[in-house]
């Protein structure tokens, strides 16, 4: 697992276009993006920028039954659809360098009744075989590994 280069409540993983993306839990997609574009390549931070930029890029937002979003941003494909019921592991995507992201790499970002969570923990407890924070137990700022 890789240290965030910031201390927000997401995490940036940076990894090569066109690695596989996985779920890491359960759920519906409840949205999609599908716009293919780079904030800084296409003029999106300028004074007038183009009417469909989006800062997550190509993405997807998954909920889980216990009200977890999680949403995986900066693909170059989707592989889910809108409405799609999504098993942990089912390769939901594959990474790129679309939306506001100045670097190939996968932006995870959880969220639970609205507030954003560190995903680090869940995640280092996936990896680790151990068993999973409560969603609402993740903290909010210090997000590092």
């Amino acid at each position: 697992l890789h240290n965030p280069h910031h201390d927000y409540a997401a995490w940036d993983l940076p990894i090569p276009t066109g690695t596989p993306i996985y779920a890491i839990t359960s759920g519906t997609v409840i949205a999609t993006q599908h716009w293919t574009g780079n904030w800084w390549r296409d003029g999106c931070a300028g004074a007038k920028p183009a009417r469909d930029c989006n800062t997550c890029g190509t993405g997807l937002t998954i909920q889980t039954i216990d009200g977890l979003r999680h949403t995986y941003c900066h693909n170059t494909q989707l592989h889910v659809a809108l409405g799609d019921t999504i098993a942990p592991g089912q390769l939901i995507a594959h990474s790129g360098d679309t939306g506001r992201s100045g670097t190939p790499h996968l932006h995870l970002e959880l969220r639970i009744n609205g507030t954003r969570r560190c995903p680090q923990p869940l995640l280092t407890a996936i990896h680790a075989s151990q068993p999973v924070p409560a969603p609402d137990t993740l903290p909010t700022t210090g997000c590092s590994i």
